[in-house]
C-alpha cells in the first residue's frame, strides 16, 4: 500500500511539474507574464497577444551554458509561437517590469526599417524585416563579448542559430543577442554570451550570516566609546563600505534597483575602491601607532584619512562614470568599457577591464599593505623575542621550543584587519590548471561570502572586546 501511495504521489508530482512546461515551446521562446493582467482570456505583452493556453506556471529559469535555477513561481507565455522572434539585448538599466526595455529602439527601428538575411534549409537567402517580426527583448549576462560581423563572416538560420566563420562555431539562440542598433546593413553587432555567475545556496546563505554579523561588528564599534579611537573609527568606515556592498549586491541579485540601476553601480564602485583603500589607511596607521613610541594620537588623523579614503574613490568613480558617458553606446569600444548597469546594476566588463579598473587598484593597494603587514609583525616579533630574552636570561631558563599561540593568533586578526583576505581576489590573474582553478574559486568565494564572520569572530570575539562591552 505504501508502495503505491508513493508511486502515486510522484506520478501527481511529475503531472504538475510537466504543466508547468507550454507544450512545443522553448523556454527561451517565453516571456515572464507575471506584470501584465489577463484580459478577455489572453495577455498583451508589448502589443501582442498571448492566449491564456500558451502560459505555464514556471518555478525555475533558464541560464545559458548552466542547467536550470530555482525561482519564485511565476506565469510566463510563448511569445514566438506565431513568428520567430529576433532577440535584442536590453540593459539591466533600461528594463521594464513588464519585461519591455525603455531604450527607445522600438521608435529607431520603426524610422529606419532594417532587415536581416536568413539562410533558408536549401540555401536560399530570405529578406526578414525586423520591424514585421517579434522583438524580443532579452538581458546581458556577466562574460558577454560584443562581435561586429560583415556580410559574409556569417549565417543566420530560420531556427535562430548563427554561425560564425572566424571561429567556425554555431550559437543557438539563447547563446546570444543582437546589439540593440538600426544599422544593420554595414556591421551587425551580436553580444555572445559566454557563460553567467552562479551563487550556490551555501554561498548566499554564508553572504546572509557575514551581512548580519558585518552589521552587529559596525554596532558593537559604535555603541562602545573605548572602540571609537582613530583606528575603531577607520574600522567602521571600513565596515559600512562592506555593509553597502553586501546590501547592493542582494538587492541587485533581487532586480530590485533597476529603477536607479546606474547609480547603484557608480555607488557600488565608490564604496568597493574606498573599501580597499580603507585597508591601506589601516594597515599605515597600524604600523604608525604599534612601532611608534608616541602614545598621543592626533586628533586631525582620522580626517585625513577620510580625505584619502573617500575623495581617491570619487575620482576613480569619475573615471569610469565618463568612460561610460562616452562610449556606452559606441559597440567599437564596448569590449574594452568597465560596463555599468548593462549585464548587472554593479560594474561588469572583460577580464583585461576588471584587471585595470578593479584588480589594477587592489594590486597597488596590496603591495602596500602587504609592506606594512610584514614590517609591523617584523617588528612585533622583535619586540617579542626581545622580551622572552630579558625573561629568560632574569629566570635563568631557555626554551627554543616555545609555542607563541596569542602571537600567531594576532598576526592572523591584522591579516584580516590589514585586508590581505582581499588580496586573494588576485588570484585570476593567473593562468592555473582547471583542477586548481577550481579549487581556488571555491576557497576564494567561501571567503569572500563569509568575511564578515571571520571580521566577527577575530576582532569581537577576543578577551579584551568582550570585557568592553561587559563593563558597559
Amino acid at each position: 500500500m505504501g508502495i503505491k501511495v508513493f508511486l502515486i504521489f510522484n506520478l501527481l508530482l511529475s503531472f504538475s511539474s510537466s504543466k508547468a512546461d507550454i507544450p512545443d515551446c522553448n523556454y527561451y521562446d517565453t516571456v515572464d507574464l507575471s506584470h501584465i493582467e489577463k484580459q478577455n482570456g489572453s495577455y498583451v505583452y508589448e502589443g501582442i497577444v498571448i492566449p491564456a493556453n500558451l502560459t505555464g506556471e514556471y518555478d525555475f529559469k533558464m541560464i545559458p551554458y548552466w542547467e536550470r535555477q530555482p525561482e519564485t513561481k511565476h506565469l510566463r507565455g510563448c511569445l514566438c509561437q506565431e513568428k520567430p522572434c529576433v532577440r535584442f539585448c536590453c540593459p539591466r538599466k533600461n528594463m521594464l517590469p513588464n519585461g519591455g526595455c525603455s531604450d527607445g529602439f522600438k521608435e529607431e527601428l520603426s524610422l529606419s526599417n532594417p532587415y536581416l538575411n536568413v539562410s533558408r534549409g536549401d540555401g536560399s537567402i530570405k529578406t526578414q524585416y525586423i520591424y514585421n517580426e517579434t522583438i524580443m527583448r532579452t538581458q546581458y549576462y556577466e562574460y558577454d563579448e560584443v562581435l561586429g560581423l560583415r556580410a559574409g563572416e556569417y549565417l543566420l538560420f530560420e531556427n535562430g542559430t548563427v554561425y560564425i566563420n572566424s571561429s567556425s562555431s554555431y550559437f543557438s539562440k539563447e547563446k546570444y543577442c543582437f546589439y540593440a542598433h538600426s544599422n544593420f546593413q554595414e556591421t551587425l553587432w551580436i553580444v555572445l554570451h559566454h557563460g553567467s555567475l552562479k551563487w550556490t545556496t551555501t554561498d548566499l546563505t554564508f553572504s546572509m550570516i557575514s551581512l548580519i554579523l558585518t552589521n552587529l561588528t559596525t554596532a558593537i564599534y559604535l555603541y562602545v566609546k573605548e572602540l571609537r579611537n582613530v583606528l575603531g573609527k577607520c574600522l567602521i568606515s571600513f565596515f559600512l563600505c562592506h555593509l553597502v556592498i553586501q546590501i547592493l549586491f542582494w538587492l541587485d541579485n533581487s532586480s530590485l534597483l533597476n529603477e536607479v540601476c546606474s547609480l547603484t553601480g557608480y555607488f557600488y564602485y565608490f564604496n568597493h575602491v574606498a573599501l580597499y583603500l580603507w585597508t591601506s589607511v589601516i594597515s599605515y596607521h597600524l604600523w604608525i601607532t604599534l612601532t611608534s613610541l608616541k602614545s598621543h594620537e592626533p586628533e586631525n588623523h582620522f580626517l585625513v584619512f577620510s580625505a584619502f579614503a573617500w575623495i581617491l574613490a570619487a575620482l576613480f568613480t569619475g573615471i569610469i562614470f565618463v568612460i561610460n558617458k562616452v562610449w556606452e553606446n559606441d559597440p567599437h569600444h564596448w569590449n574594452g568599457m568597465p560596463i555599468v548597469g548593462f549585464s548587472r546594476c554593479v560594474m561588469v566588463g572583460s577580464k583585461w577591464t576588471l584587471r585595470i579598473f578593479m584588480n589594477g587598484p587592489l594590486i597597488v593597494i596590496g603591495i602596500f599593505n602587504w609592506t606594512m603587514f610584514i614590517l609591523t609583525i617584523r617588528y612585533i616579533r622583535k619586540v617579542k623575542k626581545d622580551l622572552k630574552y630579558l625573561k629568560a636570561r632574569h629566570e635563568g631558563t631557555f626554551n627554543c621550543l616555545e609555542f607563541d599561540g596569542e602571537t600567531y593568533i594576532l598576526f592572523l586578526r591584522l591579516s584580516f584587519i590589514m585586508g590581505l583576505s582581499w588580496m586573494m581576489f588576485l588570484y585570476e590573474l593567473i593562468n592555473w590548471e582547471r583542477e586548481l582553478w577550481e579549487a581556488l574559486t571555491n576557497v576564494v568565494n567561501f571567503i569572500d561570502s563569509s568575511i564578515g564572520v571571520f571580521y566577527f569572530v577575530l576582532i569581537i570575539l577576543k578577551r579584551s572586546t568582550l570585557r568592553m562591552l561587559m563593563d558597559r
